[in-house]
């Protein structure tokens, strides 16, 4: 799990996701805190972590959604699964490494409370609560991404159906007051449209799987396919029988010239 772990963390910052999800935490991070506790002199930091949430809706999908869409995309994931790692090994490392990318901006989230207790009375049990509530907020999403990311191989569709996924989870107050007492109506029309994006999720994940089913049956079809034999040798009439051996027209030497032809053992020819 260990070295699973190191291999992720180190892909997200070998390429731009891990750097841009920390560059579009710490701004918008810095952002609110500047708005809500500089500006209007506020001791609330957990308001400014809640306003964050909204920006989770967009980075936690995309923090998650290469974790096993990639595997399966590259081919990789028989691999994986076959290595000495346990499986439940495996998507802890990944989960892991996903929590670590998304914790590591909160390393300045920590510090802000600290820069208003200096200079006015804050609740630090309040905010580092809010923290730990946040973090655990993120890592809860990113379970969801996870598990989508293992349905597909297409990463922007796992990144949609996560996006999709959290924002249904995000709206769900305002989804419960259209189910008032008696209207059954509104509770029938949300029921039909979930099963119609549910039948089309599952039209498109199915998809890439066939693709990949027939790919691989075009492969072992290759692979059983019988290799064409080299230049053989053609059969000459000789005085004393049929002897074969090769042409001089086949076979030339390094220089060019034609391999002389083959002299019969038996009649010297």
């Amino acid at each position: 799990m260990k070295a699973i772990f190191k291999r992720e963390v180190k892909s997200y910052f070998t390429g731009m996701i891990g750097w841009v999800v920390a560059a579009v935490s710490l701004f918008f991070l810095g952002l609110y805190y500047t708005n809500r506790n500089l500006l209007y002199a506020s001791s609330d930091f957990a308001s400014v972590l809640y306003t964050m949430t909204m920006i989770l809706l967009f980075l936690l999908p995309a923090i998650s959604m290469r974790s096993f869409a990639e595997e399966r995309k590259n081919r990789t994931d028989q691999l994986l699964l076959t290595s000495p790692v346990s499986i439940p090994a495996i998507v802890a490392g990944k989960f892991l490494a996903e929590v670590a990318v998304f914790a590591l901006p909160l390393a300045a989230a920590v510090l802000m409370p600290l820069i208003l207790k200096a200079f006015g009375t804050v609740s630090l049990v309040a905010a580092y609560s809010a923290v730990l509530g946040y973090l655990l907020l993120g890592s809860a999403c990113l379970a969801v991404g996870t598990w989508i990311s293992a349905l597909t191989e297409n990463q922007i569709l796992a990144y949609l159906a996560t996006f999709g996924a959290l924002l249904v989870t995000y709206i769900m107050d305002g989804i419960q007051t259209m189910f008032t007492t008696g209207n059954l109506l509104a509770f029938i029309a949300f029921m039909v449209v979930v099963l119609i994006a549910s039948i089309l999720v599952g039209v498109i994940c199915k998809r890439p799987d066939r693709r990949r089913h027939r790919r691989d049956l075009r492969a072992g079809a290759d692979r059983r396919r019988p290799v064409p034999a080299l230049a053989q040798g053609h059969h000459h009439q000789h005085p004393g029988g049929v002897h074969p051996h090769r042409c001089s027209h086949h076979l030339p030497l390094p220089d060019g010239r034609p391999e002389p032809p083959a002299v019969d053992a038996v009649s010297g020819a």
